[in-house]
């Protein structure tokens, strides 16, 4: 599972849109959120390059700066 926030510039927090079954359903309500009028996005994602840096936590959280708001789609790691 995926869950979707969002910030915009008046916001203080990161607020909670929703939870996806895949990243690609998470892009699909931003592309919603934003307006953006193509069919597709590119995430951005931070990749640590310490030793303690995994392809996992690479892989796991990714943003997209959009014109109302900044997004960030995370990996809900299981309860």
């Amino acid at each position: 599972m995926w869950q979707l926030t969002m910030k915009t510039k008046s916001d203080k927090d990161w607020m909670s849109v929703g939870t996806f079954g895949s990243v690609t359903e998470a892009a699909r309500r931003i592309v919603q959120l934003d307006g953006i009028r193509k069919n597709g996005l590119f995430l951005q994602f931070y990749v640590e390059t310490n030793e303690f840096g995994t392809d996992d936590e690479a892989f796991r959280v990714f943003h997209y700066t959009g014109k109302r708001a900044l997004y960030g789609i995370k990996r809900s790691r299981p309860n």
